[in-house]
């Protein structure tokens, strides 16, 4: 989320490309996340700081 004044600007993924190549993205970094202990701990330290959600994964 960003904010400049009292307006607030949320980011969100690009819908350019391919979306069979952003699919396969996110399913790999999920994937990761799941199986890949020291990616999960990454993964958990910022999920706790709300900086990244499922959806910025990709």
């Amino acid at each position: 989320m960003k904010e400049s004044g009292d307006k607030q600007f949320a980011y969100r993924m690009s819908k350019k490309g391919r979306s069979g190549m952003r699919a396969l993205l996110y399913m790999c970094a999920q994937t990761s996340v799941l199986h890949d202990e020291h990616l999960k701990n990454i993964y958990h330290r910022h999920r706790s700081k709300a900086k990244i959600t499922n959806r910025q994964l990709a």
